[in-house]
């Protein structure tokens, strides 16, 4: 995958994460105000760790984006000294 692409994708990933922080920030707040007026939570609360499970993943794949951009210019110079040059 080109820099380019993989920059792309790193910007959808943050995006991601933090609409992940934004939904279980939002999700907290029913099940607190749930909890307060004596309702059922076990839904909610159940909702919320579904989200947190994603946000986990969100930010795993988030880092690993990030590990493999800071790599490249290894990587790249590995390509360069990889290839077979007769006489030098």
């Amino acid at each position: 995958m080109d820099r380019k692409t993989e920059l792309a994708h790193l910007a959808i990933a943050d995006k991601a994460v933090a609409d992940g922080h934004r939904h279980i920030a939002q999700q907290e707040q029913r099940l607190s105000d749930l909890d307060r007026d004596g309702h059922d939570t076990q839904k909610a609360s159940a909702l919320l760790a579904v989200y947190w499970q994603m946000q986990n993943q969100h930010v795993a794949h988030r880092n690993s984006l990030l590990r493999r951009l800071r790599q490249e210019p290894a990587r790249s110079k590995l390509r360069s000294e990889a290839i077979f040059r007769p006489g030098t």
